[in-house]
């Protein structure tokens, strides 16, 4: 069973799966798979991860592009918010 990540330590697996997402330009037909985004993280904390994209894609940050494949979009109707939550707060 997945122990359950406070706000903080999900915030940043959330930051890891956006900036990713957003390096590989996954906006609208360069969709990911939702495994090729897990498997950047280390197997160990994969579990964590999945619920921070979960909660993602609760958020509306990041849509399925194909649920059936898992592929996952960025919102493109957020792009906007996206870019600009990924300048202020994440460091490249």
């Amino acid at each position: 069973m997945i122990a359950k990540l406070d706000e903080e330590e999900l915030g940043k697996y959330k930051k890891a799966a956006l900036k990713f997402l957003y390096l590989q330009h996954a906006w609208v037909h360069k969709h990911r798979s939702f495994d090729t985004v897990l498997r950047k993280f280390p197997r160990d904390k994969q579990g964590f991860a999945k619920q921070a994209i979960k909660s993602l894609i609760r958020d509306g940050y990041v849509l399925y592009y194909d649920r059936s494949r898992k592929a996952l979009i960025l919102n493109v109707n957020l792009k906007k918010e996206i870019e600009e939550f990924i300048e202020t707060q994440i460091r490249f």
